[in-house]
This record gives C-alpha cells, sequence and structure tokens, in this order.
C-alpha cells in the first residue's frame, strides 16, 4: 500500500544528470520610481527542486512515472539534495547520519548530539528533523558548522528555525529532506 509522504525511487536519484536545489525566500518586492524598492517577508523560505534524469530504461522510466502519478495532488514526497544527500566529508563507517537535536535558539542556533567523536559537518551540508508532532519536517543547510565533541556540534542553520522544534526531536544528516510537493504544470 502507498503511504505518504513517499520516498524518491533509486530509480530516480541514481539516474540524475541535473539538480537545481535552492532556498526560494518567500517575498514581494516592489520597486518605487525613486530607484528605491519596498519589500515585504511573505512567510518562510521554501525549499524548491529541479530533477533531471538521464535516459531511464522502460522499467525505471515506469517506476518513476508511477511514482510520480501518485504525487499529482497535494501528496507529499521527501524531497532531498542528491548531490549532497551525505555530507561533504562523508559519513564514518558504522554512522547512519541519525541524532537528535539536543538544544536551540531560535532563530539560527542549533546543536546536535549523538554524532560520532571528531565528525564534520560544514557549510552546504544539511541536517532535518520533524517538528510539529511529527506533521512537517524541517530541512535546514548548515552555514557554519564545525566539528563533534563530546557527540555534541552547535550549528548555524538557514532558512530560520520554525516554531514546533522540540529538544530530543531526532534528526538526520544523510538524506536529510523535506516534506515537498510536485508543483502544477512542473
Amino acid at each position: 500500500m502507498v503511504s505518504f509522504p513517499r520516498a524518491m525511487p533509486d530509480e530516480l536519484t541514481s539516474r540524475l544528470v541535473g539538480l537545481s536545489f535552492k532556498l526560494q525566500p518567500m517575498i514581494e518586492i516592489n520597486p518605487l520610481r525613486s530607484g528605491r524598492q519596498i519589500a515585504a517577508d511573505l512567510g518562510p523560505a521554501l525549499w524548491m527542486g529541479e530533477y533531471s534524469s538521464g535516459v531511464l530504461s522502460a522499467a525505471r522510466f515506469g517506476v518513476v512515472r508511477a511514482w510520480i502519478d501518485t504525487l499529482l495532488s497535494t501528496q507529499e514526497f521527501y524531497g532531498f539534495d542528491k548531490f549532497r544527500e551525505r555530507p561533504l566529508r562523508g559519513l564514518p563507517v558504522g554512522f547512519t547520519g541519525a541524532c537528535t537535536v539536543s538544544a536551540f535558539t531560535a532563530p539560527f542556533a542549533l546543536t546536535l548530539a549523538g554524532l560520532p567523536s571528531a565528525f564534520v559537518l560544514a557549510p552546504g551540508d544539511y541536517v532535518s528533523f520533524d517538528y510539529n508532532s511529527g506533521t512537517t519536517r524541517a530541512l535546514h543547510r548548515i552555514v557554519a558548522g564545525g566539528t563533534a565533541s563530546g557527540g555534541s556540534l552547535a550549528l548555524e542553520v538557514r532558512p530560520a528555525i520554525r516554531s514546533g522544534l522540540v529538544v530530543s526531536q531526532a534528526a538526520t544528516v544523510y538524506r536529510a529532506a523535506a516534506r515537498m510537493i510536485i508543483l502544477p504544470d512542473t
């Protein structure tokens, strides 16, 4: 039985030839005759992804097409940056990427626990975790990283940490993903 949010199929992610994965601010800008601009923040930034695959066999294409067919309304999938599915320095042997949020200070400070000693998270790496009792998943790009000491590492992330996160929440740095939908006409 199909359940949501869905994972991206390996038939797609293993054949990617192009990917755009960016944080899109939700702002409106109105220029004035004086040359100045008025900007209004309409809400939190959202992740936008465009995935392009190479030529797929008939079997692989069938799997990908069927996956897309299940998402043609408002059904969600876990979208991630396939080209940075693991931290830049990799994952130590035996470490799955699972950790926990041990502290956070809105809007951008986050501390992870349960990391291997001397584990490095660098700018550009990702972390994700659920919040609001698991109804929403946050995806954050690390903008200031470091090396774990005693299994703990303080980070600075973007976008801003939304309300609803709790300490001890499970997190991951492997295939960190956002809950996404396929936009109409894309």
